[in-house]
């Protein structure tokens, strides 16, 4: 079996491609985010949002199955394609912890990324737009 990476295990930019008519907002007043997925920029409205590499990858899988629940120890094997080490819950927290910094508006109120106590973490996010090539 090849290299798992979120392309592989996702195929985002395929799901994007097939999907694009569901997730699709009407306008961009309307859109929590806008997401342009070959030049890795996100917007929440007029602002950019600037994350690492690994922050975007988490973003765009959670956010690629909105609702869905991933487990600490699902996004730490599809974001760094490594043997689980024994203790993962404060990497992941903190990768979580540092993107929410950046795309939640307030902090004490998640809104986008919930916590799902014991399981793992899931998007909640209402409509993105996505603008692929």
């Amino acid at each position: 079996m090849g290299k798992v990476t979120i392309s592989t295990v996702l195929g985002y930019k395929e799901y994007v491609v097939e999907n694009i008519k569901n997730i699709r907002g009407e306008d961009e007043e309307n859109s929590d985010f806008r997401i342009y997925p070959d030049y890795h920029k996100i917007y929440r409205g007029q602002t950019e949002i600037v994350l690492t590499k690994a922050e975007y990858e988490l973003f765009m899988l959670l956010s690629g199955r909105p609702g869905v629940i991933f487990t600490k120890e699902k996004i730490f094997e599809i974001l760094y394609n490594e043997e689980l080490p024994e203790s993962i819950d404060n990497i992941v927290y903190c990768l979580v912890s540092s993107m929410r910094k950046k795309i939640e508006p307030e902090l004490k109120q998640c809104r986008y990324i919930k916590t799902v106590r014991g399981v793992g973490y899931k998007f909640e996010g209402k409509k993105m737009d996505i603008f692929p090539e």
